[in-house]
């Protein structure tokens, strides 16, 4: 500065000191809701960063100190911290339970003698994660089949359900049959529908066991969980009798006396209920009597040198089976004496 009186001057130095004025309050960047993806059951240690704000318009040096702050939203689950704008999360978000959470952050100017501040909107997404493996209807299932049952429309034995807790992205499930190639049954892989592959028989297997597992379709990590269905053959009365005797011509001594056993019929039956009834029929029927054992007695005195009889079983279904017997008077051969 210089001062001037006609003939008189004078110089000095002024400094003059430019205060910074707040000419701009806090923009969060873009001027649109931010929009932060976090994936569900990330792991900790708590609190997680998931993102940071950002905001721009503030003037630089002292007066671009800013606070963040959450004023409207879930502030159990998530936090901001105030000096970095960081967003974070203080526990695992589920996407099943809730998918998308949205938040009210707040960006204060702390410059005085006046503060500004600017509010938006953030939407946080939780991705889905194939974390759920899924769920039989129930663990074990019991099913009946009847044995010799032609394959056709009725070959459908049982549908089995699952149920998946994560998103359609990862619940399309697939069925399989463990050792499927050695079992004479078929799993649609993808209607869990087991069906017969070919006629069974209950005298050669009587319970089949399989063991299936649903697949998810999860991208990085398959998950699966198994369930055991046991199926039950049932019997039809498709077998007939057998009778085990070999030896059919039979001597017996001259001194049988009325209730003395002569012979013991033997038979089995391969179907599940195997009570078998035991007839005789023949020419000398009327010499002998058989009870529900098999075993055969003299039921009068037996005057004649030979004799002969049919002796039958049957089942409960009416399948039958017949032997002639022949017996023979013999005054030479000594014979065993039951009691």
């Amino acid at each position: 500065m210089r001062l001037s009186n006609n003939t008189r001057k004078q110089s000095s130095i002024v400094l003059i000191e430019i205060l910074n004025v707040i000419v701009k309050t806090p923009r969060f960047l873009g001027n649109v809701d931010g929009i932060f993806y976090v994936g569900e059951n990330m792991q900790g240690p708590y609190p997680v960063t998931i993102g940071e704000l950002k905001v721009i318009g503030t003037d630089l040096g002292f007066n671009g100190m800013l606070s963040y702050s959450l004023v409207q939203g879930n502030n159990t689950l998530f936090r901001v911290v105030p000096q970095t704008g960081e967003l974070q999360i203080t526990e695992s978000l589920d996407y099943e339970v809730q998918n998308q959470y949205e938040l009210i952050v707040q960006a204060t100017d702390l410059t005085l003698p006046r503060r500004s501040s600017r509010r938006s909107t953030v939407i946080v997404e939780v991705l889905n994660v194939n974390d759920n493996a899924p769920v039989f209807e129930q663990p074990q299932y019991y099913v009946e089949v009847m044995e010799n049952e032609a394959i056709g429309e009725n070959s459908t034995v049982l549908c089995l359900k699952v149920t998946d807790e994560d998103d359609r992205e990862f619940s399309m499930i697939r069925y399989s049959l463990e050792d499927a190639d050695l079992l004479p049954f078929f799993i649609n892989s993808t209607t869990g529908c087991i069906e017969r592959l070919e006629i069974l028989d209950r005298e050669s297997q009587s319970q089949w066991i399989l063991k299936v597992t649903a697949h998810d379709n999860g991208k990085f990590v398959e998950r699966s969980s198994t369930a055991i269905v046991r199926i039950r053959v049932l019997d039809e009365n498709d077998n007939i009798p057998i009778i085990l005797n070999e030896q059919l011509d039979v001597f017996i001594p001259n001194n049988v006396k009325e209730g003395n056993v002569v012979y013991v019929l033997s038979a089995n039956d391969l179907d599940e209920d195997d009570f078998l009834y035991y007839n005789l029929s023949g020419p000398d029927v009327s010499y002998f009597q058989i009870n529900q054992s098999g075993i055969i007695i003299a039921v009068r005195e037996l005057i004649k040198q030979d004799y002969s009889i049919t002796a039958t079983v049957s089942d409960h279904g009416n399948l039958n089976s017949s032997v002639g017997l022949g017996f023979y008077i013999s005054e030479t051969m000594k014979f065993p004496i039951f009691e």
